[in-house]
């Protein structure tokens, strides 16, 4: 992971390595500003902070998904809370505190490919899949509440 750095001119632009974060491709990145959240097809989410060193990770168990490569992710409540959809299809919560819950094993072919929260109402979040359909769910339910 490399991070850019323009300078206050605009004119200077720094390019920073970090070392290698992940075991397999990093497919998913997230920032709240503060820090940065990378998925990778290892199944590993790793917390960096503005250096590029790993603050925190977490592994998706096993147990939670049929192929736990991440393909997105995303956070809520200053990162006490990640949501990361899987190759396998699946929506998984990962808490820095508490337990992990599979939310939901929500597309119907292949994997689901894009993920976010809501920006205001934590308790929604959106996912897109193989299958051509972007869904909205609630945190606590286990089907969508809408699609197209």
């Amino acid at each position: 992971i490399y991070a850019w750095q323009v300078g206050p001119s605009g004119d200077t632009v720094v390019c920073r390595g970090g070392p290698t974060i992940h075991e397999a491709s990093v497919a998913a990145l997230w920032t709240d500003g503060e820090y940065l959240l990378s998925g990778g097809t290892d199944g590993v989410v790793k917390v960096l902070d503005k250096r590029l060193l790993v603050a925190m990770e977490y592994k998706l168990p096993t147990s939670l998904s049929m192929d736990p490569a991440i393909s997105g992710l995303s956070a809520v409540k200053r990162r006490v809370r990640i949501v990361v959809s899987t190759r396998g299809g699946e929506v998984v919560e990962l808490q820095t505190e508490g337990y992990n819950r599979l939310l939901t094993a929500g597309h119907f072919r292949g994997e689901a490919r894009a993920l976010d929260t809501h920006p205001s109402r934590e308790e929604e979040f959106v996912t897109a899949g193989d299958d051509g359909i972007v869904r909205l769910w609630l945190v606590n339910d286990s089907r969508p509440t809408k699609q197209r």
